[in-house]
């Protein structure tokens, strides 16, 4: 998968938990995902299953697509 594409969703879920005041520890008790996954995941070096992504955008009140980065504009 592209790196600035994993690096992207890392930083929309990075700011979405920020957002939401939540610490990596407490969004991953809130989701069930271990976590160093999430910090993985927010650093763009783990790919994220959609089951992981619902899980993490259900705790983060948002959708899944609000956590994907928008393919109409170019990835940073």
């Amino acid at each position: 998968m592209n790196d600035k594409f994993l690096k992207k969703l890392g930083r929309n879920i990075s700011d979405r938990r920020k957002a939401n005041q939540l610490t990596q520890l407490s969004l991953s008790h809130a989701t069930g995902v271990d976590p160093s996954y999430i910090s993985r995941l927010e650093r763009g070096i783990a790919n994220a299953s959609l089951d992981s992504l619902l899980k993490i955008a259900t705790a983060l009140n948002c959708t899944v697509k609000d956590l994907i980065p928008d393919s109409n504009n170019p990835i940073d």
